[in-house]
């Protein structure tokens, strides 16, 4: 599990930016006259701080950034429900299993602030879901690379020969659950008969399994090893639907398409996205030097 250092700055960059904004009253410029830092050399006001920090690319990212989580918090944050959090957050849990506790710290993460980011990208996945513009094209586009979920069995050895072995013994008409049994090494699927979960070409799978499976019809085995991260693996197809028409898998290929917004490879796109929203929230900016982060170039 990786940090998003931006939001991390975000989280305390955010607040120095967002206070400092409007020093237009009285009060709000006596505030910005306190001292932040005290040296023997002398004193650094936050203001000065301020005036320093918020002409820099990073900071205005971080400003667009905290503008735009506040208008998508506000239009989509009630279509978010404890329970969807709660759900995600569990089932991220059980994936990391004992290590989960460990990978929060790691992370800089507690349980709040890691449920609170869940929230953030729900909020953001129905903001692009209900803004994005798709034509026919981008989903016979996307339809090009799309795989339906496969459902495999596997056996894994522990090196290549064992696996040959295993392919011979498959030939010769050993049954491949058997083998599962007295040959695999992997404790985790061996007692479902080798089989893993569905996938598809966006789960998170070694990537030598997806593609040898793929390359399977129903019933078929790989008729040679396939070099995993590891380890070995003889592989058998247990369900492999044809991929039919794009117009069946509309929804599916939508919810690739949002994925794909989210990992920022549809910049034009998200960016259409985003102005709109600006647009409708009537940005304002009192700091004259940041009128131009009002609108979305």
């Amino acid at each position: 599990m990786k940090i998003n250092k931006q939001i991390m700055y975000a989280a305390v960059a955010g607040v120095i930016l967002g206070g400092a904004m409007g020093f237009g009253s009285a009060n709000q410029r006596d505030h910005a006259s306190e001292t932040l830092v005290t040296t023997k050399y002398g004193k650094i006001s936050q203001q000065k701080y301020y005036n320093q920090i918020k002409d820099s690319t990073s900071a205005k990212q971080l400003l667009q950034a905290e503008i735009t989580k506040q208008i998508v918090q506000h239009k989509y944050g009630h279509k978010v429900s404890d329970k969807m959090v709660n759900e995600s957050y569990q089932n991220t849990a059980a994936a990391f299993g004992a290590d989960w506790d460990a990978a929060l710290k790691k992370s800089s993460y507690t349980e709040k602030t890691f449920k609170q980011q869940i929230r953030d990208n729900f909020e953001m996945r129905i903001a692009i879901t209900e803004n994005m513009e798709l034509s026919n094209q981008d989903y016979v586009a996307r339809f090009k690379t799309f795989q339906p979920k496969v459902t495999i069995a596997q056996i894994m050895l522990g090196n290549e020969k064992d696996a040959k072995k295993v392919i011979k013994q498959l030939n010769a008409g050993a049954d491949f659950n058997e083998l599962v049994k007295t040959e695999s090494l992997d404790m985790a699927t061996n007692s479902h008969d080798g089989e893993l979960a569905p996938f598809d070409n966006n789960t998170k799978i070694d990537t030598a399994i997806k593609t040898a499976a793929f390359k399977l019809k129903k019933g078929e085995y790989s008729s040679t090893p396939v070099k995993g991260a590891e380890g070995y693996y003889v592989i058998k197809m247990l369900s492999n639907s044809d991929k039919g028409t794009w117009q069946a898998h509309k929804a599916e290929l939508k919810n690739l398409i949002v994925d794909e917004y989210i990992a920022g490879e549809h910049g034009a796109g998200m960016k259409k996205i985003i102005k709109k929203l600006y647009q409708a929230a009537n940005v304002d900016i009192t700091d004259k030097s940041l009128k131009s982060l009002e609108t979305v170039k």
